[in-house]
């Protein structure tokens, strides 16, 4: 089948993919006021997106995204349709906040009798953690969806419709993220949900600082918004920003943050330990392992280096000031093309023995 059938049969089907995930996704915002999302976000997109209507992100995660908030919608309001409100406006009377109107949309609100649960959907690629235990089978909580590494912009968004949330409410508001996922767990990657209780609502002076940038600042909030920003990529952004690496204080960072680096140097210390020693529990062995399903060798493997006569490749190939030059040994076969019948006598085999992990 030809490129042009091909293209003819499935861009109709991919439209309508995307038309479906989007189908009833429009909010109903109250004029003149910003929701959350836009709150924590740079305020100079949200400016762009008032001129540029037209324009609007168009990739397969935001696809997903829409298609899983839609399902997750629909399957909450069959088990629970009495008591679900999705996307309500709250407070019902937006707040004023540094001369900003805000009014927020959580995805889902079921009100209990002693409670309100609030529920943010999110979907994404890959979700890393850490200690995780393997006998999830298709969703992840408590404790252990605490050693995941969900992007703070989430836990933020979820901390702010959680303030808007107590504002008014009688009972105690519950917040959760509910998030679906690819995770690595023991070396097998899979899909999870992650149900991950968002404990503290922003603080009022949190509101202010980000309704103060909102009204004040056109830069971005989070280092890595431009990278992805629409009106960036179309070159329509003059405020666009490469953030530069900036020194951060361990207390500074998320808890979540923090606990990562430190078990990683804990991987690490430990890494090298066991590598240490097997170098002398396998001296001048090797073993076949099983990973993946591949065979692979560990300990002591023998291995064939070629020792190159750098020199004479350079005196056979004519380069001048090669004092200024490397080799990329990657590209062996081109290196072999260029010295044809002389490649032996400028190379010289050898087998080294490595300890391999």
């Amino acid at each position: 089948m030809s490129e042009l059938i091909l293209e003819r049969l499935f861009k109709p089907v991919i439209r309508e993919i995307q038309n479906l995930s989007k189908e009833g996704r429009e909010l109903k915002i109250t004029p003149g006021t910003i929701g959350i999302t836009t709150l924590i976000r740079c305020p100079q997109q949200a400016k762009l997106r008032l001129l540029y209507p037209e324009m609007k992100p168009d990739t397969l995660e935001i696809d997903d995204g829409y298609l899983h908030e839609k399902i997750t919608k629909q399957a909450i309001l069959n088990v629970y349709p009495k008591n679900t409100l999705i996307e309500p406006a709250v407070p019902e009377n937006p707040i004023e906040v540094e001369n900003v109107l805000i009014q927020g949309h959580p995805d889902v609100v079921i009100e209990g009798k002693k409670a309100i649960i609030a529920i943010e959907i999110k979907c994404m690629n890959f979700l890393p953690g850490y200690r995780l235990p393997s006998q999830h089978e298709k969703f992840i909580y408590g404790e252990d969806a605490k050693r995941l590494i969900i992007p703070e912009q989430y836990i933020i968004q979820a901390r702010a419709q959680k303030y808007l949330l107590s504002l008014k409410a009688d009972k105690q508001v519950i917040q959760y993220l509910f998030i679906k996922a690819l995770i690595k767990i023991n070396g097998r990657m899979k899909k999870y949900y992650v149900i991950r209780q968002v404990e503290d609502a922003l603080r009022e002076e949190e509101i202010r600082f980000y309704a103060r940038k909102h009204a004040t600042q056109s830069s971005p909030i989070w280092d890595w918004e431009c990278a992805y920003c629409t009106f960036n990529q179309e070159g329509l952004c003059e405020k666009a920003v490469k953030p530069a690496p900036r020194l951060l204080l361990p207390e500074t960072l998320p808890e979540d943050v923090r606990n990562a680096i430190e078990r990683l140097q804990e991987l690490r210390r430990e890494m090298k330990d066991l590598e240490s020693y097997l170098k002398k529990a396998l001296y001048g062995k090797k073993v076949i392992i099983t990973k993946d399903g591949k065979e692979r060798e560990i300990g002591w493997v023998a291995r064939e280096v070629a020792r190159w006569d750098v020199e004479g490749i350079i005196k056979k190939l004519g380069i001048k000031s090669a004092q200024y030059l490397m080799v990329n040994w990657r590209r062996t076969r081109q290196l072999e093309e260029a010295l044809r019948e002389e490649t032996e006598s400028l190379r010289e085999m050898q087998t080294v023995i490595d300890f391999k992990i």
